[in-house]
């Protein structure tokens, strides 16, 4: 007697569908929905789609749901092709696409990782590359800044321009009266993400924020707090809490990169020779008959 499992998975939008696991020999497993059922072997085949490192985190409930689906698309498909859809030129040519695809990515991977398993040990070439720019290894100025920000809502029921502005400066008289910075963040501010920790922002090197706020932010002094900025989000009163001046880094401390860089590189150029190789050396002509027909339905 074969012995079953019921696995029973509800993903939001679709049917509670129970999931039966027949157990007897591993490779005449089969899953069923009480619809249709699918071999194990087949769901390995279709798992193909699916990363390894995602695969290997699935939980049973996710497996189960993944197969309640494939099921399903199964199904869909069948109906598709009994009303002709794969039948119409276009689908049929959307097909053809995806499988050329498909095969030349697959085609050059398989070459790829073969250039790759060759390469020899970059580590002398980064450090020539380091030794030849360190400064191109440069630890960037960075800021960190603390924020109240009084947003501008056009789309929704809000405060006007004037009425944000005014709040601004309601609240910088406020500080510069000498009220603590992150108690009147986290009552006032309209940046829900900072606000319960006083305003205060990560680190953050230049082009992390909107030019307005960059500029006024990055021209300050630690401890400084701005006049209201004006951003498309709305008014910002800024502090700036610390400064960190650019600082060279060791061949040490971006070796790592430095080689992933180069071995980014060679396999670009790997792949552009490849390519290049399967090219016409002449440029496709059309005449004008021609042309005109390829444009119409």
């Amino acid at each position: 007697m074969m012995n079953c499992k019921r696995l029973t998975w509800a993903a939001p939008g679709l049917l509670s569908a129970p999931l039966v696991l027949c157990a007897g020999l591993a490779l005449a497993g089969e899953v069923s929905d009480g619809i249709d059922g699918i071999s194990v072997e087949a769901i390995r085949t279709e798992l193909y789609n699916v990363p390894p490192s995602v695969r290997s985190r699935m939980s049973r409930e996710q497996m189960s749901l993944y197969v309640e689906n494939l099921l399903l698309d199964r199904r869909l498909a069948k109906a598709a092709a009994e009303a002709g859809i794969p039948q119409r030129p276009e689908v049929r040519a959307r097909i053809e696409k995806a499988t050329r695809d498909v095969i030349i990515r697959s085609y050059i991977d398989d070459e790829l990782a073969k250039y790759a398993a060759n390469l020899p040990d970059l580590k002398g070439l980064a450090r020539e590359r380091y030794t030849l720019n360190p400064t191109a290894y440069m630890k960037p100025e960075a800021i960190r800044v603390s924020h109240i920000l009084f947003a501008v809502d056009y789309k929704e029921a809000g405060k006007s321009d004037e009425d944000a502005k005014a709040q601004a400066m309601a609240v910088l008289k406020q500080l510069r009266g000498g009220a603590d910075f992150a108690e009147l963040a986290k009552q006032y501010s309209d940046d829900k993400s900072s606000k319960r920790d006083g305003g205060e922002l990560k680190w953050a090197e230049r082009g992390k924020f909107v030019p307005p706020f960059e500029e006024a932010a990055f021209a300050m002094k630690p401890g400084e707090i701005s006049d209201p900025v004006r951003t498309r989000f709305g008014y910002h009163i800024i502090r700036l809490d610390e400064r960190r001046a650019p600082e060279q880094q060791t061949f040490e401390e971006v070796e790592d990169k430095i080689v992933a860089d180069l071995r980014r590189d060679l396999l670009n150029e790997r792949r552009d020779f490849m390519i290049k190789q399967f090219r016409a050396k002449r440029a496709v002509e059309l005449d004008n008959e021609t042309w005109l027909d390829l444009q119409k339905p």
